[in-house]
């Protein structure tokens, strides 16, 4: 993803499993003219990851009304759903394996969500 403004521009790569985004392990990359100033971010996803099949999903119905419920007790309000995106998240810790979480990443014309798919948790996305 490439943002631009005037002379200052910001790349940023994000890591992919299996055709999918870990939406936290990425990092930015910060130019003015052609000329590196800053990287943030930097997590990446290390070794071979598992699938952990003891745990299920919710439905697609009960995702949708967490997220509606979640956006109402977060205060927040929203017109529309502009873009749902699958993916992950990479938690931290310090065994391996690396649990690998399951999100909807959800645009709305307001705000950006990350839902999480096992649990129902909705949180903003910064």
């Amino acid at each position: 993803q490439s943002e631009k403004e005037g002379e200052d521009t910001v790349l940023t790569y994000r890591q992919f499993w299996e055709d999918i985004p870990l939406f936290n392990c990425q990092v930015q990359m910060n130019y003015t003219g052609n000329v590196l100033v800053a990287m943030t971010g930097g997590r990446r996803l290390t070794g071979v990851p598992e699938e952990i099949v003891s745990t299920k999903q919710i439905s697609v119905a009960t995702a949708l009304m967490r997220f509606y419920n979640g956006v109402k007790e977060l205060g927040d309000a929203c017109t529309r759903i502009e873009e749902i995106r699958q993916g992950y998240i990479v938690t931290s810790a310090i065994t391996e394996p690396i649990p690998m979480i399951p999100v909807w990443q959800v645009v709305t014309d307001t705000c950006t969500y990350q839902l999480d798919t096992l649990t129902g948790q909705l949180s903003r996305v910064p």
